[in-house]
């Protein structure tokens, strides 16, 4: 299942690198969370709920990083464009 997102960054991807380095880096993704989810498991026993957590927390402040640097080289762009 790919949603808008993976399609839009698909056909950037293709522009940019080709075909073929596009596809080689889906299927090393798709290995590679592939490995991640059936040793979740044993990932989780080793980091511990708390390990678990304290990683989402730090995942989710990057990545709401990120979406404030977008929003803001958005609203840059329109403003320079006036």
């Amino acid at each position: 299942i790919a949603g808008p997102a993976v399609l839009t960054t698909s056909i950037i991807l293709v522009n940019k690198f080709g075909v073929l380095l596009t596809i080689l880096s889906a299927i090393a993704n798709i290995l590679i969370a592939g490995v991640l989810l059936f040793f979740s498991k044993i990932l989780i026993k080793l980091i511990s709920s708390t390990g678990a957590k304290t990683i989402s927390k730090i995942a989710n402040l990057i990545m709401a990083a990120y979406a404030v640097m977008i929003i803001r080289k958005g609203i840059e762009l329109i403003l320079s464009s006036l």
